[in-house]
This record gives C-alpha cells, structure tokens and sequence, in this order.
C-alpha cells in the first residue's frame, strides 16, 4: 500500500476533502491495481501564505502538491497511466491540470516495514503488485 500526503492551499469542505482523497485512490487502484481498500492517505490543508506555488498557475488557490511513498516496482507505462488518472480525476473535481504537482518516491521493498514491522521482502506476492 503506498503512503500518500496531499497538500492542498484552500480550504474545501469535508466532502471536497474525501473527494480529492478519493481521486488519488481511485488512480493508485486503476494504474497501480491497489486494492480499494488498502488506503494510506492524509491531506494536509494549508493557509495560502504557507504554501508558495508558482503565480502562473490557472488557478493558484486550487494548486495541489501529492506525494506518493511506495516500493519500487510498477512500470514507467503504470506511473504515466498513474499520472494521468490523478489529473483526470482532480480536473473533475475543478482542479486545473496544471494545479497539480506528483512526486512519486519509490523504496527498495526492504526498506519498508508492514504487518507488524515486517520487511516487505518478507511477502513477496506484495512486491509484484502494480506491474501492470
């Protein structure tokens, strides 16, 4: 499961909040084929004095920063498909296509600790998912 930190420089609602939780989801479990359930996402709203972003932006105030943390093992065709459906799915919810900025930083499977604080290398059937 992948770590996710959403930054956002506007105050949505409480529905706005999960919508916008819920289209990084629904793009880590279409490119990545995360299980629906497996959900590891914390947005984090900032006053816009606290957050800079580039002015020329079409809609500074929506300007979004996602931060995915997982272990290295999808494909550069998944991370573009990964890409581009977080894109699609924040432009549904009004969030301009150029208001968003992805990083994804992959990890060496034994440097991520799980069930327990396991190495994932200890669950090898994990280490393939995504590879699509």
């Amino acid at each position: 499961m992948p770590s996710v930190c959403i930054h956002v420089r506007k105050a949505y609602s409480e529905s706005e909040e999960i919508a916008i939780m819920n289209a990084v989801q629904a793009a880590l479990v279409t490119a990545f084929g995360v299980e629906p359930d497996d959900k590891n996402i914390t947005l984090i709203v900032h006053r816009p004095h606290r957050f800079m972003c580039p002015p020329d932006r079409d809609d500074p105030e929506r300007y979004t920063n996602i931060t995915v943390v997982g272990h290295a093992s999808r494909t550069v065709e998944a991370k573009r498909r990964f890409y581009t459906a977080i894109v699609d799915n924040l432009e549904a919810l009004g969030i301009p296509r150029n208001c968003s900025l992805i990083q994804l930083h992959e990890l060496p499977p034994e440097d991520i600790a799980i069930r327990g604080g396991h190495p994932m290398t200890d669950f090898p059937t994990m280490i393939g998912v995504g590879q699509r």
